[in-house]
């Protein structure tokens, strides 16, 4: 498949008095003058995506034409669709193996699916955990490091070279040691642990920090949030 209307013809003949002229056809009806035989040529498929087929006659010294030979490619100018955004596990999880998930775009230019292009990154948009050409699969799994949250945006590529849009990116995800502990737990733990709670009242903020209390005020704390916590919380 090409996304191009320009196409370079590769050609081989032999006959026992020499090949001398060739000559083109792109519907195997009107043709091109003949021309001195060569072993390439710049060829102009007709515009419109769909399957192109182009015809070629030889002549030798004596005036003998060949037969009608041919070959045919498929010509695909249009992009894929915009992939589903990616999902995660939730807002955080206690591994650093990370699979991030999406559902198929679409292709409706002929070629079919070539593959996916993959950005995992610290910030949506960058892509310093992760980038390259998954394949035509429909996830990816990353190795992260505690203490940081990803995101995760896709795009897809058809065979043709045609490359779609960006998906949104993932609404994050945070690499924790320490996961789902109660309050009494996390405050054992040595200084500059990373933590994650959920489920927790969020009773005061100062400058960076919240101070978080269980639901049923057993306990309560002041933490400094990830880097690149959602706003709000």
């Amino acid at each position: 498949a090409t996304n191009s209307t320009s196409a370079t013809l590769t050609l081989s003949a032999t006959d026992d008095r020499s090949v001398i002229d060739m000559r083109f056809s792109s519907d195997n009806l009107s043709w091109s003058d003949w021309e001195p035989y060569g072993t390439s040529k710049p060829w102009a498929l007709a515009s419109g995506d769909g399957t192109k087929t182009v015809y070629v006659q030889y002549k030798d010294a004596v005036g003998t034409i060949s037969a009608v030979y041919s070959d045919s490619i498929i010509l695909d100018t249009t992009a894929p669709g915009v992939p589903g955004t990616p999902t995660d596990a939730g807002a955080y999880t206690g591994s650093t193996s990370l699979t991030f998930t999406w559902t198929a775009a679409t292709d409706t230019g002929g070629s079919g699916m070539g593959g996916y292009l993959c950005e995992v990154g610290s910030m949506p948009g960058l892509a310093d955990a992760f980038s390259g050409n998954v394949g035509n699969t429909l996830s990816k799994l990353v190795a992260g490091s505690y203490g940081h949250r990803y995101f995760c945006r896709v795009r897809a590529v058809d065979n043709a070279g045609n490359t779609g849009a960006w998906s949104q990116s993932s609404n994050g995800i945070s690499a924790v040691q320490n996961s789902g502990l109660r309050i009494a737990d996390a405050k054992a733990l040595p200084a500059d642990e990373w933590v994650g709670l959920a489920s927790k009242s969020v009773t005061a903020l100062y400058l960076d920090r919240l101070y978080i209390e269980e639901s049923d005020r057993s306990a309560g704390i002041m933490v400094q949030p990830v880097a690149g916590m959602p706003g709000g919380v």
